[in-house]
């Protein structure tokens, strides 16, 4: 029996997933470092700018709206100059409580790209139990997302530039998971269990 094209694009599909995933995860270990460079970059803004009032400009209404559409506020002085370091600074800014969390979550990401790779090559090589490997995975990723997201929602250190992106990579991670597993359960799965029912037979034989 000829695998179906389902089959073979759920399988590179989650191959992909997992390769970004580890990626991004590799990432996530790191964000302390990666504020620490950031942190750097704005010391060498301050003392390229020392003693100047070009860390301040004057801006209007409209540009003021768009620099807080994130939500974050911006810091001027009396003369509506906006402290550009300051207000950078606020709009990077991320809690220990959210570095801490986004290390865990990691570690248990690498677990679920590890998972995710197992099943995209079970789907390709028709291997036993691929779709109840599929599907554990997938509920398995699903309760980790909302975890995150339940656990990020208690930060009220960070900026909220920074808790928005962090909750749209939770939101798209949840719907990717609920997409998939939607999928799973209405396709035609007969090519799997008929392989299992095979094999099961000759075992018996």
């Amino acid at each position: 029996m000829e695998r179906p094209g389902w089959a073979t694009f759920i399988g590179i599909f989650m191959l992909f997933v997992a390769g970004c995933g580890a990626l991004d995860n590799f990432s996530d270990l790191n964000a302390d470092q990666i504020l620490q460079v950031q942190s750097e970059v704005l010391d060498e803004m301050e003392n390229e700018f020392e003693g100047q009032d070009a860390d301040t400009i004057r801006i209007d209404s409209a540009t003021q709206k768009r620099l807080t559409v994130f939500g974050d506020s911006i810091v001027k002085d009396s003369a509506n100059n906006v402290d550009v370091k300051e207000t950078f600074k606020n709009m990077i800014k991320s809690s220990d409580y959210r570095i801490k969390w986004t290390k865990n979550f990691a570690y248990i990401g690498f677990v679920i790209c590890i998972l995710f790779a197992i099943s995209g090559i079970f789907f390709l090589s028709q291997r036993r139990y691929t779709i109840q490997l599929a599907l554990s995975v997938l509920a398995s990723s699903l309760v980790v997302g909302v975890f995150q997201f339940i656990v990020f929602r208690a930060d009220t250190g960070s900026s909220k530039m920074i808790s928005n992106l962090a909750n749209f990579e939770v939101y798209w991670s949840i719907f990717l998971d609920t997409i998939l597993l939607i999928t799973l359960m209405v396709l035609d799965k007969s090519y799997y269990y008929g392989s299992e029912s095979v094999e099961d037979y000759y075992d018996n034989e």
